[in-house]
């Protein structure tokens, strides 16, 4: 069965499975870094939230040889799983500005494999990344869930894309804390099969500075390159540190702090970051090839904070 097909089959099939009270449709939705996926659209009256199965997957399972009729059960399983979580979601019941205001959000993605889609949702640029807006609909022990907001919320609203920054800048400092750690110590973490929480939520910064590499993400590991922006923050690490560091995109969700040191040099760390891009980083994660020096971006990154006084 072709890949059209097997998405028409699966629309059909999962509507006749649930019943007459469901309605399914397929939709294309463009990921970060320009990926493309296939979605089921499962519609019943009484969602708050019309879930998108993604359908890839299903399909290179059925081309290993995996019965249609077992995916088709896989789908139903997953749409009942993300029903289930979402069912206790406080959606704001029209999207105005001042009902999410408190919920805006703000991602780090690279500027250059979104320009499609930066087309038609307020952005602005910062070196090589652009950063994006979201609206938070749930953060617990599973994950996260949000919305992307797009031009039209944003001139229904009639707010600038300064506005949405200011909020966004606040909300995402105060709902996903900066953690920065020795790499020494999630590598501990990682052998005991141990997992560390932050105790409370605030800023956490290393208790010592000797070790060669530290990581850069948020309380809950999600976006945490997204960090990169909050105010202040890699000055003060800057000046605890008390030298200048290279800072490696290991991905949307984490920078990598590296000590300059004359065994350190930018030209071999770019073909490290580069070469992990490609052999180990999942494409719509990956943030960029290019290390920065701190101190040859520090003025642009403490412009933020005087404009945002």
């Amino acid at each position: 069965m072709s890949y059209e097909n097997f998405l028409n089959y699966m629309k059909e099939e999962v509507k006749k499975r649930l019943g007459e009270e469901y309605e399914t449709d397929l939709n294309q939705v463009r990921k970060n870094n320009g990926l493309l996926l296939d979605g089921l659209l499962i519609r019943c009256t009484s969602d708050k939230i019309v879930p998108s199965i993604y359908l890839n997957s299903y399909y290179e399972n059925y081309q290993k040889g995996e019965s249609l009729s077992d995916i088709v059960n896989e789908v139903i399983k997953a749409y009942d799983g993300v029903k289930g979580e979402t069912s206790q979601i406080m959606i704001p019941a029209r999207m105005e500005f001042e009902e999410v205001k408190a919920r805006i959000i703000f991602r780090l993605v690279n500027y250059e494999k979104n320009k499609l889609l930066l087309q038609s949702i307020p952005h602005y640029r910062l070196l090589e990344f652009a950063v994006t807006f979201h609206c938070l609909i749930r953060k617990d022990e599973e994950g996260i869930g949000s919305v992307r907001i797009t031009e039209e919320h944003r001139k229904s609203w009639g707010v600038s894309v300064e506005e949405l920054r200011n909020v966004a800048l606040e909300n995402t400092k105060n709902t996903f804390p900066a953690i920065i750690r020795p790499m020494e110590d999630i590598v501990y973490d990682a052998i005991k099969q141990e997992t560390w929480t932050p105790q409370k939520e605030v800023m956490i910064l290393p208790t010592s500075f000797n070790s060669s590499m530290y990581v850069l993400t948020n309380s809950c590991g999600i976006n945490g390159a997204s960090c990169l922006l909050y105010q202040g923050l890699l000055e003060l690490f800057y000046k605890q540190l008390g030298t200048d560091f290279f800072l490696l995109p290991s991905s949307i969700h984490e920078l990598i702090l590296v000590p300059v040191g004359e065994d350190r040099d930018r030209e071999h760390l770019e073909e490290m970051v580069k070469e992990i891009n490609q052999t180990q980083v999942a494409m719509e994660e990956i943030l960029s090839d290019t290390v920065y020096n701190y101190e040859s971006i520090r003025n642009i990154l403490l412009e933020l904070v005087i404009d945002n006084r």
